[in-house]
């Protein structure tokens, strides 16, 4: 029995590191795979050899944190984002395993007590346990793997924060309460069940939000690029440059048959000679003034 429940340990074990491998798109080789096992099956072991139990109750998430920060080592992953790809399925387990044990297997009869004392309930809890997760994380995949990348929009960002702290607050109330429970031999059913249903809505609410987010990033670039094509003016031509050009002035030139012929009579008295004399081709007006004349 011993064996068999460790096997069952193990074939667990690794579905859990599947579907964290899974969210953050991870692949590793079978030798790494198994190192991360091992490292998980001892680590669980180290802690519920402690004399301070408090620390089991949380080793799940502890391992995973750690896990989270050394495989994924990128620099543009921020430690929030670290944070939420290592809780997440710890919590989607959390809630999934909780929801199936309080409230669908109760439907066919199966109390909690139950679960404790059978361990063929308690396996199937936990294989539909992990396959409620996966079919959660599927769902949301495509979001989760946008996130991924590591550029995050502000209000995207703040959006994980929240999710690490709703997590993290969840975490930490269920397990203290079990923990609670299991000491001081006092029941907290009622209390876990409110926090399972409270944390449920919270939870869908959180990653409905925040797929939404992601999905409203497929169109920003597009809606800048419009935004922008129809503020840029189109690139007026600069109109020529106009040269002043100088003007020059023109010897007014007076061609009046009159005239002329007064003016030609009027040289000739003042030469005393006869206009047959010479010939007036042109009249033009002197620049001068008369008292240049005197």
């Amino acid at each position: 029995m011993i064996i068999f429940l460790f096997l069952l340990t193990v074939v667990s074990e690794c579905f859990n590191i599947c579907l964290f491998l899974y969210l953050i798109n991870k692949r590793v080789s079978i030798g790494h795979f198994l190192i991360i096992l091992f490292c998980r099956i001892a680590y669980t072991k180290i802690c519920n050899s402690l004399s301070w139990k408090f620390l089991f109750y949380f080793n799940e998430e502890i391992f995973y944190l750690l896990l989270s920060f050394f495989i994924s080592r990128k620099p543009y992953l921020q430690s929030k984002l670290k944070i939420f790809n290592a809780l997440l399925p710890t919590t989607l387990n959390n809630i999934s395993f909780r929801v199936i044990i309080f409230f669908i297997f109760p439907l066919f009869g199966i109390s909690v007590e139950t679960i404790k004392v059978n361990y063929l309930i308690a396996v199937s809890s936990s294989f539909l346990t992990i396959l409620l997760s996966f079919l959660l994380i599927k769902l949301f995949k495509e979001s989760f793997g946008v996130i991924q990348k590591g550029r995050l929009a502000p209000l995207i960002s703040k959006s994980i924060i929240i999710a690490d702290i709703i997590m993290i607050a969840y975490t930490f109330t269920q397990q203290y309460l079990v923990y609670l429970e299991n000491t001081t031999h006092t029941s907290t059913l009622i209390i876990r069940k409110l926090i399972v249903v409270i944390y449920l809505v919270l939870f869908f609410i959180m990653l409905i939000f925040l797929s939404f987010l992601i999905s409203l990033m497929r169109f920003i670039p597009k809606l800048e690029a419009a935004l922008s094509k129809k503020n840029k003016a189109p690139e007026q031509a600069k109109p020529a440059p106009v040269v002043a050009v100088p003007e020059v002035e023109e010897e007014e030139v007076i061609d009046d048959g009159e005239l002329i012929a007064v003016i030609a009579a009027a040289i000739a008295a003042s030469e005393n000679t006869s206009t047959d004399s010479f010939v007036v081709r042109s009249i033009r007006k002197s620049k001068k003034g008369n008292w240049h004349r005197a």
